[in-house]
């Protein structure tokens, strides 16, 4: 009967919630102005703002009827939830809005995606924020490094992390294996490197 563990034959011990968050950070920092740069070049900004101030123009006007006819503040806010034009305008700025949320938000997880698979599967191990604070990504099981496919498969897995309000993530707070859900649902384990390994 076997009574190892796997995580007792990894070359290296658990890295915790601080350690992965500072890791994070750094990596978000490289491709954070990449990605607003690709952002701002495939939407309009300067659309945003015309559909901005047109809808600024509209509550102006709007407030400015409401103080010469002495109506009340429910009012008022009755007056702009049923102005035609408020609502066009409000729209058009949320669309826009949504619009360019929608591609910072898929151009940073492709981003942080291909930066991590490029990392888990050179010799390091890891990103680049994981390699400048001491950890690397292995198989939970051999302690071995991540093919191309396992890597990417971690990074859709992630993706459940996120939209499980970052619980997935916080779940690295708890030892004594410290592994998020998408470490555990890829089997994998984020280690603190030993200075003995030889990556």
């Amino acid at each position: 009967m076997q009574t190892t563990s796997p995580d007792s034959r990894l070359p290296g011990k658990p890295a915790g919630f601080v350690l992965r968050a500072c890791a994070w950070c750094i990596d978000a920092a490289i491709v954070l102005p990449l990605v607003c740069l690709a952002t701002y070049l495939c939407t309009d900004p300067a659309a945003i703002w015309q559909a901005f101030l047109s809808l600024h123009r509209q509550v102006s006007k709007q407030a400015a009827i409401a103080a010469f006819d002495g109506l009340d503040f429910i009012s008022f806010v009755q007056s702009l939830l049923s102005g035609a034009n408020i609502q066009a305008d409000a729209r058009q700025l949320a669309t826009r809005l949504l619009h360019m949320t929608f591609v910072f938000i898929a151009g940073f997880a492709l981003a942080s995606g291909l930066l991590n698979v490029w990392g888990e599967t050179r010799a390091a191990r890891g990103s680049i924020g994981k390699r400048h604070v001491g950890l690397m990504v292995v198989d939970a099981d051999s302690g071995q490094g991540l093919s191309v496919s396992r890597s990417v498969l971690r990074q859709l897995a992630a993706s459940l992390s996120w939209f499980s309000l970052n619980l997935g993530h916080l779940m690295a707070a708890l030892p004594p294996d410290h592994t998020t859900l998408h470490d555990r649902l890829t089997r994998t384990r984020v280690i603190i490197r030993v200075p003995s390994s030889r990556n």
